[in-house]
């Protein structure tokens, strides 16, 4: 989500509103043509229906756990997030700009940030923001050990440095670190309120801080929004903050977990919904083709996110053979799925999203190579092919495609070749909780984007990296190749110098997409329905479904 490495490594920065971002000009242009363009797109419609008080959105449950910033990581949970804290970064487009931090500084060596922050801000319940404060949260978010406690992996240190001003030390190098602090999962929240109801940032947080189950339920942060009451597989209802510091919008932000797509739809051509999260490619066709007449509009923009599959490379059996994953990989018919996916999708060239920089030509990407395919089974000593297990989210739907249509492809391309996919689908809680073990065979993935940074792709996937070795059991020294990925790596997040880090990203992204334990599919695309006679302009967080701190209504 960015379009230069400088982006965000220049030192003290002018302070932004975060009301620029996506629906200013001035933030579109900094953006990639294509992302621009896409952008662009999300803005229309006449004022809002007179009366309108509570802004009602649709979206499945999915992944959605919880809502406490300290623990939540599942993109389900992020517009939700955004509605209810923020972090001390926002979001221009694809890069960072200010949140709680107004400004600040960057040491020539990449490693000492220095934050200025907002004096005046307040929680929800009208306290004062410290610097203690967000420090207190991103050491309880780091101690937790959840999925995302990663994120403040390589941070040495986070001081107070004056009265309002915090400094971050790194432990190494991280040409992306600032635009990984925009993650709802780094969000402010009131210290002493969330240690009243059982938080902790003490090193034993993991087994000790019980403050999840409270803060399900209520909200302690700056947003525009607190939660008013969840019913878990019904409703989340979030009431307005009155001391929030940005523009006021609606009283009431009504979340509804609607399953069905096609409710979803219906729900919001009759007014019953404003905004519809989930709609399947077929259904945005639909609304597309219905036109102002219907008083509801599609806003479609590359979500940077990549749905691929995944192969152990400790399984028993041939899938666990390099050989096998190229015998996959070129059995694939990429082309077909377009049919699937629709505007849901596009090609990638390899892990990194084509918009972000360092990204590999989609020219480049995976090709359906029949002959290949058969060649690499005969050289797997089974040229009439194998099975295997291929595990999905039986529920999911990957941004707004759904999971069973994509394995249901998948599975005729290989069986065109002689491999038998074994379809196992579960719930997409338990395929999360399986797949973070590094137990299935293979699975139907989708890798939703943290920061908007190409090292949160190919690090994170190359051999050694905390997806690939854990989930995917492939280590550095599983060959040479993946010894050489790694080099090429290494090499690639060691410098500041855009031009330094090129040619090695891309090489060890076509060395990934020839012995990598992966089939990259499509990137996906949000796809959101909304009400033109309500929403006025719906702006697409690249962190998130969208985001409605930064949209506008009439």
């Amino acid at each position: 989500m960015s379009n230069t490495r400088s982006h965000g490594q220049n030192g003290r920065r002018r302070a932004l509103s975060r009301r620029r971002f996506i629906e200013s000009g001035a933030a579109l242009a900094t953006l990639p043509p294509a992302l621009a363009t896409a952008m662009a797109t999300v803005v229309t419609a006449p004022a809002r229906a007179a009366g309108v008080k509570a802004l009602i959105i649709v979206q499945q449950p999915g992944s959605l756990r919880t809502v406490d910033p300290g623990r939540a990581s599942e993109v389900d949970a992020a517009a939700i997030s955004r509605a209810l804290y923020d972090s001390l970064l926002s979001l221009n487009g694809a890069d960072p700009a200010p949140g709680y931090a107004t400004n600040w500084t960057v040491s020539p060596d990449g490693l000492t940030y220095t934050f200025d922050l907002h004096p005046d801000w307040k929680f929800s319940d009208g306290t004062s923001v410290t610097p203690d404060d967000y420090i207190f949260s991103c050491h309880r978010q780091r101690n937790n050990k959840s999925d995302a406690s990663w994120l403040l992996g390589n941070v040495d240190s986070i001081t107070k440095s004056g009265p309002n001003q915090i400094k971050i030390v790194l432990k190494k190098l991280d040409v992306d670190f600032l635009k990984l602090v925009p993650n709802p999962s780094l969000a402010v929240t009131n210290a002493a309120v969330v240690r009243a109801h059982g938080g902790t940032d003490a090193a034993d947080a993991a087994t000790t801080d019980t403050a999840t189950t409270w803060l399900d339920q209520h909200s302690v942060g700056t947003g525009p929004f607190m939660i008013d009451h969840w019913d878990r597989g019904s409703e989340m209802v979030l009431r307005a903050n009155p001391y929030y510091w940005g523009k006021k919008t609606f009283d009431t932000v009504v979340f509804r977990f609607v399953q069905d797509p096609t409710t979803q739809r219906d729900l919001l051509l009759r007014g019953d919904a404003h905004i519809a999260v989930n709609l399947t490619p077929d259904l945005a066709a639909d609304l597309l083709k219905r036109g102002p007449a219907s008083k509801t509009a599609v806003a479609s923009v590359p979500a940077l996110g990549i749905a691929y599959l995944g192969f152990n490379a400790k399984a028993s059996g041939p899938i666990g053979q390099p050989k096998a994953w190229e015998a996959i990989r070129c059995a694939i018919d990429y082309e077909g799925l377009k049919e699937i996916y629709l505007g849901g999708g596009q090609l990638t060239g390899s892990i990194v999203p084509p918009q972000l920089p360092n990204a590999l030509p989609v020219a480049e990407g995976m090709k359906q190579d029949i002959p290949k395919a058969k060649a690499a089974l005969a050289a797997l000593g089974m040229p009439n092919g194998f099975s295997f297990k291929l595990t999905y989210g039986a529920d999911q739907i990957i941004q707004n495609v759904p999971a069973t249509d994509v394995v249901q492809k998948v599975k005729e391309d290989l069986a065109a070749v002689g491999i038998t996919a074994d379809l196992i689908g579960e719930p997409l809680t338990q395929e999360l909780t399986d797949y973070r073990a590094g137990k299935p065979e293979a699975v139907l993935h989708l890798w939703a984007v943290d920061f908007p940074g190409w090292t949160d792709f190919l690090p994170v996937y190359a051999p050694g990296g905390h997806v690939a070795l854990a989930r995917q059991n492939w280590a550095v020294d599983s060959s040479p190749e993946a010894n050489e990925i790694a080099e090429l790596t290494a090499k690639a997040v060691a410098s500041l110098d855009p031009k330094e880090q090129i040619e090695p990203a891309l090489q060890a992204q076509r060395l990934i997409n020839q012995h990598g334990p992966y089939a990259w599919l499509f990137e996906t695309n949000y796809q959101l329905g909304y009400r033109t006679d309500v929403v006025k302009t719906l702006a697409v967080d690249l962190l998130s479904f969208f985001n409605i701190p930064t949209s506008e209504f009439g």
